[in-house]
This record gives structure tokens, C-alpha cells and sequence, in this order.
């Protein structure tokens, strides 16, 4: 499986900017990995069930990197004919938290902040979801995605929170099996 130039592009970066950090500062003893990610639910006509665990590591208190797999359970009623897919993927991402605790002097307290957010993934297909006539199996096939975009998120303690996210994939094709925008929630801890 060949990846794009700019996947190993963004590890680079990912890399070298983790590295530029540690020799900047000592590590503070906190936590610094999360466990969580996202549960997604759509009914009707097109019937979507995903499951997308994730761990994620704090490179500095506002850059988060995360890895995480995806199943999707994916069914479409199209004209009196059913079919449906099983999709898995696997996604890795860069959460850059750019205000954090703006609650923090309104009268309500709240702990919340604003993030930008950029993930490559890759789902693996067994169908061509684009060809709304013929969804017949195919050999399993690689589609990748570049998601960017922007969310808010609830702080409840030192690194936990709830986040949503919209999202938009900058290189979705016909066979990407969601539209743009794409709107996540999530949870770590």
C-alpha cells in the first residue's frame, strides 16, 4: 500500500515539532495519554452504525496526536433493493487546542475551549458506493481522506473532555462513503 507524500509530510512535522518542544522544556508530570473516540448513529433509508475507538498522547498541553480504528456498519434501502458494507479504516490525527477555558471569566464557569483539527484516514471498501446502480462486491479496496476543520470542547478535568467537531474531507471522491461536511462528536479521558 502506497501512501501519499503528504501523510509522511505531516509525521515529519509531527515529529520534528515534538522534538522541538522537548528540548525547549522539561516534561511536566501529568497525564499525558487519553483513551476515548467517537460512537456515530444514523437511521433511515441509509442505515450508518460507527464505532471509532482512539488513543491520543498531549505533545505540549494544546497539541494532541492521536491514532484510532474505525468500523462502520453501513445498509442502504435504494429503489425496493438492500445491501449493505462493512467498512473498517484506520485514522490518525493533530488536535491543536487554540482557546482554552474561555468560561473562565463569564459568569457561568464553564470550561470549554475551541480546536482546530487535522486527520488523515484510511477506509477500506468493499463496495463502490457512488455507483447507485450497481453496488455489487469488489475486491476490497484502500480510500483515503484528509479531514480538517475546527470543534469546541467541554473540559472535565486535567485532560478529559467532550468534543464536537465539523469537518471537511479535502479530498473526498465519489467513492467516499459520507458528504461534506462531516460532524463528529467524541469523548476522552
Amino acid at each position: 500500500m502506497k501512501l501519499p507524500p503528504f501523510f509522511y509530510i505531516g509525521l515529519a512535522i509531527c515529529f520534528l515539532h515534538s522534538n522541538i518542544i522537548a528540548q525547549e522544556k522539561k516534561a511536566e508530570k501529568e497525564k499525558k495519554f487519553v483513551f476515548g473516540g467517537m460512537i456515530g448513529l444514523q437511521f433511515g433509508n441509509i442505515t450508518s452504525i460507527e464505532l471509532s475507538p482512539a488513543a491520543g498522547y498531549y505533545i505540549t498541553p494544546r497539541l494532541l496526536a492521536s491514532l484510532g480504528l474505525s468500523y462502520q456498519y453501513y445498509r442502504e434501502s435504494f429503489n425496493k433493493s438492500v445491501f449493505s458494507s462493512n467498512i473498517f479504516g484506520i485514522r490518525t490525527a493533530l488536535s491543536y487546542t487554540v482557546l482554552d477555558n474561555i468560561g473562565k471569566n463569564l459568569a457561568s464557569k464553564s470550561n470549554f475551549g475551541i480546536f482546530t483539527h487535522v486527520e488523515y484516514e484510511l477506509l477500506n471498501l468493499d463496495r463502490d458506493l457512488s455507483n447507485q446502480l450497481s453496488r455489487e462486491r469488489v475486491k476490497r479496496f484502500w480510500l483515503p481522506g484528509l479531514l480538517v476543520g475546527i470543534g469546541v470542547k467541554q473540559n472535565f478535568g486535567k485532560n478529559s473532555f467532550f468534543s464536537i467537531s465539523i469537518l471537511y474531507n479535502v479530498i473526498a471522491t465519489s467513492k467516499t462513503p459520507y458528504d461534506n461536511p462531516v460532524l463528529r462528536v467524541g469523548l476522552y479521558f
